[in-house]
């Protein structure tokens, strides 16, 4: 592997649902959170993607303070 490639670790990831399910929300809420990006996510074919470094932040921040769930 050259010096200019970049291994992305996985486990550094979680899917929409973990973050629902961590959140104790739907995971249509955070689908459109990431959509409008309340939430730093990656979407990769159909299926996003949010860094848990992300998700911590996001969650410090206070979630409730400026987004609704349905």
């Amino acid at each position: 592997m050259s010096e200019n490639e970049h291994v992305i670790d996985t486990d550094d990831f979680i899917t929409a649902g973990e973050v629902a399910e961590k959140l104790n929300i739907g995971h249509l809420a955070v689908l459109r959170w990431c959509r409008e990006g309340l939430i730093p996510g990656y979407k990769i074919g159909k299926l996003w993607r949010i860094k848990r470094k992300d998700l911590d932040a996001f969650i410090k921040k206070g979630f409730n303070d400026n987004t609704t769930v349905i």
